[in-house]
């Protein structure tokens, strides 16, 4: 498995969510008590890419081992600002 960590000239926001995902898939059907968690990625990614991120797990059948909301993710005034 290849390193996920992003270099200078790839910034951490830009992961590739294919490469992730399918990483992700065969650690969650080799281990049927594996979940995944949206809440950092849902941050890191463009909105389509976390989509799609996201949509490739429910279509391989883990759409009820997705956690939504099990952190509070506060980044910036503007977010912070923008949920008051």
């Amino acid at each position: 498995m290849k390193s996920l960590r992003a270099t200078s000239s790839q910034p951490a926001r830009l992961l590739d969510a294919r490469r992730l995902a399918d990483d992700l898939l065969a650690v969650m059907y080799t281990h049927p008590r594996v979940y995944v968690d949206t809440a950092v990625i849902d941050y890191i990614l463009p909105r389509v890419e976390f989509h799609r991120y996201l949509q490739r797990i429910v279509e391989a059948g883990f759409g009820k081992r997705v956690m939504f909301g099990s952190d509070q993710m506060v980044c910036g005034r503007e977010r912070l600002s923008a949920r008051r």
